[in-house]
């Protein structure tokens, strides 16, 4: 049985005008708030575009989903937007079953989600 990652870090990295969180452990009671605080940091300090990358990140709760789904809303009325990278089967069932998986951008490339944030939001 493989070991599951307890805990929550975080590498932030500057692509163009597009800052990368990437996410690694899992988003849960013990941890949304941390993720909560690390998105919205990146938010306040103006980042207007933001891809999560989401592949080391097995699991997520639905305090966890509130906030991604509070950063899209807060990038979209900044005119900027938000996407999802890779994220893991796990979070990929999660949004599906809420029926985000439209409403949210999610791509499996760098390149494709470079390319999602050049479009307005809609």
């Amino acid at each position: 049985m493989a070991e599951r990652i307890r805990g929550l870090s975080f590498t932030v990295t500057d692509i163009a005008s597009v800052k990368l969180l990437d996410c690694i452990g899992e988003i849960d009671t013990d941890t949304y708030q941390k993720f909560d605080t690390q998105v919205f940091s990146l938010i306040d300090s103006g980042v207007e575009k933001l891809i999560l990358g989401l592949e080391k990140t097995p699991v997520i709760n639905s305090m966890g989903v509130g906030v991604i789904v509070r950063a899209y809303k807060r990038l979209k009325e900044m005119g900027g937007g938000l996407v999802l990278l890779n994220p893991s089967s796990g979070i990929r069932q999660v949004l599906f079953t809420l029926m985000l998986e439209k409403k949210l951008a999610i791509t499996s490339t760098m390149d494709d989600a470079l390319k999602l944030l050049e479009r307005p939001c809609s």
